[in-house]
């Protein structure tokens, strides 16, 4: 009788072990992660390729990186519980280093050339660059897994698609200003201790990168312009007088002046996104043709 108690104790004790192990990640709720990944990680891109230069825009960035920080953070128990893959955990982290690359460039960006090159590079047409990387990263890692891979590709692929056709629709059409004028009103106030915070952090950044002579140098710049500014307001004050007395010996003899001119130019062909557009959908559907091909 106490032999039974004790092997039906073990057998419990072995079914509440089973219960309270771990579950790993689910295939459907992998997918969900990695799509709710790429839209983030295209609107961190869109985001950050409107933010309005520092300081106007530390306020704007601060939430930001709030944001693209408590993102990761969130999920992190959730897939430690569900033992996720570590490559997989990385990913999340992205968006965050997106942000950060943009304030290194935005601080960076003024004492050296090649820094500011490179931040107009990485992000221009709403980031496309690194929003590509990261969706590229997430393509690799479907591969990789091969769980659900023929959709998770397609997917992928389609916000890529469209992320891009608007993006460079954005930047044929001019809507980028308007866009963030919308979205980061500049009448924000900036308080006094955030530039301070700036000014020293472009300073140490310009100490450890050894470019902190330039910022004598654009000074002594600034004064060589306003010197000439005003030997050419004094020139241009001697040149109107002269102008006055011709325009009043031609005024004596009418003339009619017309002016051609045209104000705008017509369209020689289809735009540039309209073109693209177009060509991201035939090849989206001659892929699905060729996959129906094959099944047959």
């Amino acid at each position: 009788m106490h032999r039974e108690n004790v092997l039906g104790s073990i057998d419990i004790s072995c079914f509440k072990a089973e219960n309270l192990a771990p579950v790993p990640l689910k295939h459907h709720s992998e997918t969900a992660y990695m799509i709710s990944l790429a839209l983030v990680t295209c609107a961190t891109g869109f985001l950050i390729a409107l933010l309005p230069h520092i300081p106007a825009g530390m306020p704007y960035f601060a939430a930001l990186f709030v944001a693209t920080l408590l993102y990761p953070l969130m999920l992190a128990r959730t897939f430690k519980r569900n033992r996720a893959d570590y490559e997989f955990r990385m990913l999340h982290w992205f968006p965050f280093f997106m942000v950060m690359l943009w304030a290194f460039f935005e601080l960076i960006g003024s004492k050296a050339r090649i820094f500011h090159i490179l931040q107009l590079g990485f992000f221009f047409l709403w980031s496309l660059p690194l929003v590509a990387l990261g969706i590229c990263f997430l393509i690799l890692f479907a591969v990789h897994v091969i769980r659900r891979r023929s959709m998770r590709i397609t997917v992928l692929s389609l916000f890529l698609a469209f992320f891009t056709v608007g993006a460079v629709a954005s930047e044929a059409m001019g809507w980028d200003d308007d866009l963030q004028k919308a979205i980061y009103p500049k009448d924000l106030p900036t308080s006094e201790s955030v530039k301070k915070l700036y000014a020293s952090a472009r300073s140490y950044l310009g100490i450890l990168t050894g470019t902190s002579g330039s910022s004598s140098s654009s000074s002594s710049n600034t004064t060589s312009v306003l010197s000439s500014s005003s030997a050419l307001s004094t020139t241009s004050s001697s040149l109107s007088s002269v102008r006055s007395t011709y325009a009043s010996s031609v005024l004596s003899t009418p003339a009619l002046v017309t002016s051609s001119k045209p104000t705008s130019l017509p369209a020689s062909g289809p735009e540039s996104a309209a073109v693209l557009a177009a060509t991201l959908i035939a090849l989206y559907m001659g892929t699905l043709h060729i996959r129906a091909r094959r099944r047959v």
